[in-house]
């Protein structure tokens, strides 16, 4: 989860605007491939895997970021074009909390353009080693805004400005919008024809336990409390509970509202998610949910 010719001097200005904070936080409009690369030493046969991912924001800058799965402080370098960061990474951090904050831009993005990123190479260090890896290119085409996006169902939500549409599973009825990598929260709506259905607590949260499992790359959640509520004007069902993705090896918290729309015979599934296990990162997703609409037949 990427460029075009880097512009040195262009670029050594933005950064010093970075670090002085005179450029606003960029929207991410479009979040490339989150890769691993795997990088083996000889002869201590000692295997470390990299998360690698790059990340296209709205002003046209490029972001490639990365971490070493173990957690143990590695010496990384990463370089594209003449962009050079070379540093140690924390345990539990990755190459940008450690420093690296080196957008790269692009010409000015068009909507609906493809644009190919180049491969980025990865150095890591142990003691007198380094092993070079290259990241493979990838497409990133700028798309609609979501306001234009919603134009495709027949019901609308009013997600937190900075983020961005995610994953859009029309197939299997699943819509995920997130602000990671600066704003690490999500939202996902799920939905399915039920007319004439009855939910309780236990059908809702069976159904998210699912949704993580089967659309959720594999997710294990723990379900701890199921309530009864009020959701906008629907009657409906709360399920709180814990995440864990072992293929990532992150986890965090999570809130689902289920509910049955009777003029549309649909039941829907809104939940919100975020890294760890403080709950006042959801307070501000909980307003932005309330917003769900159906839209009206025509």
């Amino acid at each position: 989860m990427k460029y075009f010719g880097l512009f040195a001097p262009v670029l050594f200005s933005t950064l010093a605007l970075l670090a002085s904070g005179g450029i606003n936080k960029p929207r991410v409009e479009n979040v490339g491939i989150h890769r691993y690369i795997q990088i083996r030493f000889y002869p201590r046969d000692i295997e470390y895997r990299l998360h690698i991912i790059t990340v296209v924001t709205n002003k046209g800058e490029v972001l490639i970021r990365g971490r070493v799965e173990d957690n143990i402080p590695r010496h990384l370098k990463l370089v594209r074009g003449e962009n050079i960061w070379e540093g140690e990474i924390p345990p539990g951090k990755d190459s940008y909390d450690a420093g690296y904050k080196g957008y790269e831009l692009l010409i000015p993005p068009e909507k609906g353009k493809k644009y190919i990123i180049q491969p980025a190479k990865v150095i890591l260090k142990d003691k007198e080693t380094s092993i070079n890896k290259y990241t493979d290119p990838d497409t990133v085409i700028f798309d609609k805004d979501i306001s234009d996006f919603w134009s495709r169902y027949d019901f609308y939500m009013g997600v937190p400005k900075d983020f961005h549409l995610e994953k859009e599973m029309r197939e299997k009825h699943f819509l995920t919008f997130t602000g990671y990598p600066f704003d690490p929260r999500w939202i996902f709506i799920w939905w399915k024809d039920a007319k004439d259905t009855k939910i309780d607590g236990k059908t809702i949260a069976d159904l998210r336990v699912k949704i993580g499992k089967e659309l959720y790359d594999q997710e294990e959640d723990e379900v701890v409390e199921t309530l009864p509520c009020k959701f906008i004007d629907y009657k409906a069902f709360q399920v709180k509970g814990n995440w864990k993705n072992p293929k990532f090896k992150t986890e965090g918290i999570f809130e689902t509202y289920g509910f049955v729309d009777a003029n549309q015979g649909r039941l829907y599934l809104i939940d919100i998610i975020t890294f760890g296990y403080n709950r006042v990162p959801l307070n501000e997703l909980k307003k932005a949910i309330r917003t769900f609409r159906v839209k009206e037949s025509k």
